[in-house]
């Protein structure tokens, strides 16, 4: 598989190597005030121009602070008021938890958790978004509170789904009917949608019916 070939159009992975949890076919790039400054139709595109990982991209996206002095983004609009801004690399402490949810210490930075529970950095990220253990045993969080107790996870497998393409709602139904719709069976996978913002390729997926789908 080669840059080429991800061109086509009926391929969806969005890098060399399958698809990774953050890695967007498009990336938006913003300037520090919100601007627009360019839209790569490719993601990798943007990893080779500025000769960094996509983990780095990654992490500027899911938690909305400038790396390489702008604002990144899977979406062409972004709200500013959202984004912090500490850029990409300052301390950014992340918390630590045992399955029970009781405090076990805390870390300057993702690398430095990562490291001590021999796990990797976009795992702990990943991990963080979920609210979901890592390694079976550990919680992680950015915030420090008595006790850690996970958000309740929707069991999207009785949910109801609403499916746009074109702001035209194409399908409507319940649990896995949406699989073949959308091309996925990973309940997983879906979930990852609705921690983003909805977005799948072409699809607009919700659990409820709306006037408008959003950009």
């Amino acid at each position: 598989m080669n840059l080429e070939f991800l061109k086509l159009d009926y391929t969806y992975n969005a890098c060399l190597g399958g698809i990774h949890y953050y890695n967007y076919k498009s990336l938006y790039q913003f300037d520090l005030n919100g601007n627009l400054i360019k839209k790569w139709e490719y993601s990798k595109e943007a990893y080779d121009f500025y000769g960094y990982p996509m983990e780095r991209f990654e992490y500027a996206i899911h938690d909305k602070h400038p790396f390489l002095n702008y604002l990144w983004s899977s979406s062409e609009k972004i709200d500013i008021t959202e984004y912090s801004n500490k850029s990409w690399g300052e301390p950014k402490i992340t918390h630590l938890y045992n399955k029970q949810g009781k405090w076990l210490g805390e870390f300057t930075s993702r690398k430095e958790c990562a490291k001590f529970i021999e796990s990797t950095e976009s795992a702990v990220c990943s991990a963080i978004s979920r609210q979901s253990l890592i390694k079976k045993q550990y919680y992680v969080s950015n915030s420090l509170v008595d006790l850690f107790i996970p958000k309740p996870k929707i069991q999207y497998y009785k949910s109801k789904f609403y499916v746009y393409k074109n702001n035209t709602l194409i399908f409507e139904g319940i649990g896995k009917d949406i699989m073949p719709v959308i091309g996925l069976n990973s309940w997983d996978r879906i979930r990852d949608i609705f921690n983003r913002n909805g977005w799948y390729k072409d699809f607009y997926i919700s659990t409820e019916k709306v006037e408008s789908v959003p950009e």
